[in-house]
């Protein structure tokens, strides 16, 4: 679990307290499993294709995922629930995401320009 250090009783969190999770070019063959991210940026992938399964964003803002400037990501079982924007892609990225939840955000889902986000099953 991934979240602000205000997430705990008493405490006040939101959208945007922190920075979030973002994998670059240099990330490699990195894997991201069974995590949850919350209250921070989201997970952002820049120009990178990991292996992301199980992946629960809420309370991000702007975005639960975001993939940008050409990422690319096949993933399942994912939960996106009451972020700013649930999943976005934006550019030439390709997301294709299955079997997974993604809804109560501000914005489901966005894609923009280039190629388009593909969801299957969900």
């Amino acid at each position: 679990v991934f979240t602000t250090a205000n997430d705990q009783p008493g405490g006040t969190p939101a959208a945007g307290d922190w920075g979030g999770i973002t994998l670059g070019s240099g990330a490699g063959a990195s894997v991201i499993m069974n995590t949850f991210v919350k209250y921070g940026a989201g997970v952002t992938l820049d120009n990178c294709s990991p292996t992301i399964q199980a992946l629960t964003v809420s309370h991000n803002a702007p975005a639960g995922l975001t993939l940008q400037n050409g990422a690319v990501l096949n993933t399942s079982e994912a939960l996106a629930v009451f972020n700013g924007i649930g999943v976005r892609k934006l550019g030439s990225s390709q997301l294709i995401i299955t079997n997974s939840v993604i809804q109560n955000n501000d914005t489901n889902a966005l894609a923009v320009g280039g190629l388009n986000l593909m969801t299957r099953g969900n």
